[in-house]
């Protein structure tokens, strides 16, 4: 009797972590298609890439869109997906769109307000020199580690500074630390 419970246990166990699993998924999917639906703006490398990412985004909007429209999850969980996708449709649909007018949506899924009921984006002036440096090393695809190497700096200074410039910008994953580099003009695409 003991080996049934712990057995039905582990597969609802089981479940949720697929369940989670699915929703990162869906959420990263998002991200990613969000961050190629923003290459398509530049013409500077060339129409083919611009269409190659218009396309990749595309793909990435209709697996998220049909994963949400079957996935059984939280409300509040829905509600991150489709805000994230109703960013992504804006920018599929209107490709000289300026991602930087676009609210940034934090982890959450709830963007800042400033009280006026218009989205409030995270400003690079609250960030120190040191913090800008450090974001742009790692919107350039360095490892904190790196980092530290590069800036001259110990691994836990770096570390510091990666920490205190998420908290400070509302960005808890790499992607869209990236993503937020590159609206922002920190790094080039």
């Amino acid at each position: 009797m003991v080996n049934a419970y712990s057995s039905t246990v582990d597969v609802q166990r089981l479940h949720y972590q697929m369940a989670r699993l699915r929703y990162q998924f869906l959420k990263s999917q998002l991200d990613l298609s969000f961050t190629l639906a923003t290459f398509v703006r530049s013409r500077e490398y060339g129409e083919r890439l611009s269409e190659s990412c218009r396309d990749t985004a595309s793909k990435g909007y209709r697996t998220a869109a049909m994963g949400l429209s079957k996935m059984d999850l939280p409300e509040s969980e829905k509600e991150i997906l489709r805000s994230k996708l109703d960013l992504l449709r804006a920018v599929l649909q209107n490709p000289d769109t300026d991602a930087r007018e676009l609210s940034i949506v934090p982890p959450n899924g709830v963007a800042e307000t400033n009280g006026h009921g218009t989205a409030q984006r995270p400003r690079l002036d609250l960030l120190t020199r040191r913090e800008l440096e450090v974001l742009k090393c790692i919107a350039e695809g360095n490892s904190t580690k790196q980092v530290a190497g590069l800036l001259g700096i110990t691994f836990k200074t770096a570390s510091c500074h990666r920490t205190r410039l998420m908290d400070k910008l509302g960005v808890h994953d790499l992607a869209n630390l990236v993503r937020y580099a590159i609206r922002e003009r920190i790094i080039q695409p």
